[in-house]
């Protein structure tokens, strides 16, 4: 009985294959945590700028537009201007604009919060947030899209973790093994 039960605990995997899975599902863990990390925070800071309770304070100026596919063939008008910070600082130009509906109207000034550009793994650009504005297109807005991102590659590097623990444990058991043995298989 004590050699069945001692014969179970060994590993069936070679250490190399151990040692393969232990790295790869490690690191896809890493990444899944990175990407959620990235959108979440992306997603707040965003939105806290829309609502003015981030950011840098300062002015923006409408200097012109450009045209932004927004999904299915569509587009939508971005705003474009420059950002002169409340205080020193230098002004930023080429700066995504974000105004309520309509208003977005070369020449016009009016207070802002800027947010700076991120391309860590979700590419951003440089944006300034007049108050009423939607963020980012009302991406950001909208919960249902960012659970589903943060819910998809969360659940999926929870699993990646539980098979980086599963493939170290073999990986462990393998190298506690002795030489010439081979686990019985019953």
């Amino acid at each position: 009985m004590a050699r069945r039960r001692s014969a179970s605990r060994r590993s069936l995997l070679p250490k190399g294959v151990c040692a393969f899975g232990t790295a790869f599902f490690a690191l896809l863990t890493l990444a899944c945590a990175a990407l959620t990390f990235d959108v979440s925070s992306t997603a707040v800071e965003h939105t806290a700028a829309a609502q003015g309770r981030a950011g840098e304070v300062g002015t923006v100026t409408v200097t012109g537009e450009r045209r932004v596919a927004s999904g299915r063939g569509a587009s939508r008008v971005q705003c474009l201007g420059t950002f002169t910070p409340k205080g020193d600082g230098p002004a930023r130009t080429d700066v995504d604009v974000h105004v309520p509906e309509a208003e977005c109207v070369q020449g016009r000034s009016q207070d802002a919060r800027f947010v700076e550009g991120d391309d860590f793994l979700i590419e951003t650009r440089m944006s300034a947030y007049v108050p009423g504005a939607t963020p980012a297109g009302r991406f950001y807005t909208l919960a249902a899209p960012l659970l589903l991102i943060d819910g998809v590659f969360g659940l999926f590097g929870l699993a990646c973790a539980v098979f980086t623990f599963g493939f170290a444990r073999e990986f462990v058991r393998a190298a506690l093994m002795r030489p010439g043995r081979r686990p019985e298989v019953s």
